[in-house]
């Protein structure tokens, strides 16, 4: 470690290239070291030290060695899927879907609730915690396995700071809810928007993982875009990039059931 780099720095830039090194892992299974490290740019010690911490957590599997013309033929590593498990939740207004998933995104164990949350904000999230403690329960696994909980949910969604700016089907506005149910769970909780939470699934599982930008559009209640740029989910400045089902039009618009006196926000027609 230089001089002047806090231990946390340290954490922080080890964490990155860990990520790093999964995603490359997860893109082009089953991968040598060798190769690993040209793709990453890390060195051969830090790639192997890294891999050899993924390896023990559980996170990565061997598979195999690759074909060499000379010398000791290179393990190949993979993501393992029983490495970890992920909880993701839909929430609407009058029902709430759950699942399970291991790290290659199937699905392990999955409910569906009927349950009233349409502004009810803070009677939320002790339900929610229920819900999923019920989930975990039934899919039968480790809980030290559990990596975190992903929300979806409709509207404008702060996920740096795990707030619910306005969901009108919700009811929510200015709601903080991934600290309080992180708290309840003991586990890491991300929200999103529901349509973001679908591109993610496209760029990492589905029909996107081949492309650095595209679009996902949802047609349903309301009109949804996620937005991948670079590979990642473009939320915007206030979390409301996609949002263009409140787009105006001059022709006979129809009111959305979030204007209120003296704002435009029209429902997008044909």
């Amino acid at each position: 470690m230089s001089l002047g780099t806090s231990a946390t720095d340290h954490k922080g830039m080890r964490d990155l290239n860990q990520n790093r090194l999964l995603n490359f892992i997860r893109l082009n299974a089953p991968i040598s070291r060798p190769r690993l490290g040209e793709l990453s740019g890390l060195s051969a010690a830090t790639v192997l030290n890294l891999t050899n911490d993924l390896l023990e957590s559980q996170l990565l599997v061997e598979k195999g060695t690759a074909n060499s013309s000379r010398g000791r033929r290179p393990t190949l590593l993979e993501i393992h899927p029983a490495g970890g498990y992920a909880i993701g939740l839909m929430i609407r207004e009058y029902e709430t879907v759950g699942v399970v998933v291991n790290l290659h995104g199937i699905i392990i164990s999955s409910a569906h609730w009927h349950m009233t949350l349409l502004e009810r904000h803070e009677q939320s999230i002790p339900l929610i915690a229920e819900k999923v403690e019920a989930l975990i329960a039934q899919a039968g696994i480790p809980r030290e396995r559990l990596i975190g909980l992903g929300c979806a949910i409709s509207g404008f969604i702060d996920s740096e700071h795990g707030i619910c700016i306005d969901s009108w089907q919700l009811g929510w506005h200015h709601f903080v809810l991934a600290s309080p149910l992180a708290a309840l769970l003991q586990l890491p909780v991300v929200i999103r928007n529901n349509v973001s939470c679908i591109a993610c699934y496209e760029n990492l599982f589905g029909c996107g993982q081949d492309y650095q930008h595209f679009l996902t559009v949802a047609i349903g209640r309301g009109l949804g875009l996620g937005i991948v740029i670079n590979g990642d989910i473009y939320g915007g400045a206030m979390g409301g990039a996609g949002e263009f089902g409140h787009t105006a039009r001059l022709f006979n618009p129809l009111c959305c059931r979030c204007s209120t006196p003296g704002k435009i926000s029209r429902f997008a027609a044909p």
